[in-house]
């Protein structure tokens, strides 16, 4: 009687650490579900700034084809303006007029040029941003793919460790149930 008394004892206790057990695990499953729907939101995130900033990149190289095409058209201009006074020089007044007109092409392409100077850089500041924000977008992934393995082997390893605990338990179970027939 004092046996079985202290066999129920035993396999209480034994119930009580398979429920403190269970509920640690689900503590654990619980702070893994939070984390990985943290480290998801993030992606997101991220995913959402560099769709924002494509239309940016887009607008800037159409910008920058838009200006190639005015240099190569200011250019065109140019060489048929020189051609031009190439012809006309006999023609002093027409050669002034013409001289210009080449000063004022020599400006606006000038002009054209610094500005698609200055477009180059900014598509080009874009397109480092752009490419910072892919890197550090890959890296987190790289970091949540990390996380989850880690996750995914810790949550295993804990399973192995309960299973384990679990068994032993049941083995001790066992015997006592043995005794207990015998």
């Amino acid at each position: 009687n004092k046996e079985i008394k202290s066999l129920a004892n035993k396999l209480e206790i034994s119930h009580k650490q398979t429920d403190t057990l269970r509920t640690k695990l689900d503590k654990v499953r619980e702070s893994h579900r939070h984390e990985l729907s943290s480290l998801e939101s993030t992606i997101d995130d991220l995913n959402a700034e560099l769709e924002v900033n494509r239309p940016r990149v887009a607008q800037l190289e159409t910008q920058i084809e838009q200006m190639e095409l005015q240099v190569a058209s200011m250019k065109t201009k140019n060489n048929k303006l020189e051609n031009e006074v190439y012809d006309l020089t006999e023609f002093k007044t027409t050669n002034e007029i013409m001289s210009t007109k080449l000063q004022d092409v020599e400006i606006t392409i000038t002009t054209l040029m610094r500005k698609h100077g200055e477009l180059m850089l900014k598509s080009k500041k874009q397109e480092d941003s752009l490419k910072a924000a892919a890197a550090e977008r890959e890296r987190k992934i790289l970091e949540i793919a990390l996380l989850e393995e880690k996750l995914r082997a810790s949550t295993v390893q804990e399973h192995e460790e309960l299973v384990k605990a679990i068994l032993a338990q049941e083995e001790d179970i066992r015997g006592v149930l043995d005794r207990i027939r015998m």
